[in-house]
């Protein structure tokens, strides 16, 4: 497993992905993020990965943010603060989901 350290600027995020969403299992963005929010940020990984894996942590709850600062539906939300248990936990069953996808489609 590759981690690539905290981006603190979303167009550095941006030109990461750009080169390197190939290698990337499991994005994990704050929806807070200086510049771009992350919502902003995962619209571009999915115009470039539309099976991209997206977490999103935030220390806001859902309903207190913005219309534009909220990720879709079906997406993964893990509020802050949070252990490293808990994230690690999180990207498991995002993993574990996209294994059984796999396997799903390779079976049809």
């Amino acid at each position: 497993m590759t981690v690539f350290d905290r981006l603190k600027k979303p167009d550095k995020a941006t030109r990461l992905i750009e080169k390197l969403s190939h290698q990337i299992d499991v994005y994990v963005l704050d929806l807070m993020m200086p510049g771009k929010g992350g919502v902003a940020v995962s619209r571009r990984v999915l115009s470039v990965r539309p099976d991209a894996k997206i977490l999103f942590c935030s220390g806001y709850s859902y309903g207190s943010l913005a219309e534009d600062q909220r990720p879709s539906g079906g997406v993964d939300l893990l509020l802050k603060p949070l252990s490293a248990r808990e994230l690690l936990g999180r990207i498991r069953v995002i993993l574990d989901r996209k294994i059984r996808e796999t396997e799903t489609v390779d079976t049809l």
